[in-house]
């Protein structure tokens, strides 16, 4: 399941047609109800992004108990993945690693299942009350 409707989704779309993919589904933008539905059903999230400031879809997924593969490239892929725990990180780009990493998480069930949880352990220390207490204690040291 590919969510999103970038400026890729055209090249995807004939990509798929091209190499009669059946097993691939475009689902274009979607909103946070229908997400949290495709993540609950999901084994893994993939962001390959070139550049996110930070990339929220990562903190929705792990909070659904998705592992995560993120490019380095994504500010959250610091905090949030842990590689070989709550998922993988990769050089943007690098298909190599993506497909190495993909196999890891995809074809081992039982770390599948560790990485589930671990993501949800993590996502748990990233609450409002958390940042707003980060914040604080960030203003008061710059006084």
């Amino acid at each position: 399941t590919i969510v999103g409707s970038g400026y890729l989704k055209n090249y995807c779309k004939q990509f798929i047609n091209r190499n009669k993919l059946s097993n691939v589904t475009l689902r274009g933008f979607q909103n946070q109800k229908k997400l949290r539905e495709i993540y609950k059903v999901s084994d893994l999230l993939v962001l390959p992004s070139k550049y996110e400031t930070w990339g929220l879809v990562i903190n929705e997924a792990m909070a659904c108990g998705v592992p995560v593969i993120a490019s380095k490239e994504c500010g959250a892929s610091i905090d949030l993945i842990k590689n070989g725990i709550t998922g993988y990180t990769y050089e943007s780009g690098n298909l190599n690693q993506l497909y190495s990493k993909f196999r890891k998480v995809i074809l081992n069930t039982k770390n599948h299942n560790i990485m589930r949880s671990n993501a949800l352990k993590k996502i748990k220390g990233f609450t409002y009350d958390k940042t707003i207490e980060s914040v604080i204690k960030i203003l008061k040291k710059k006084r």
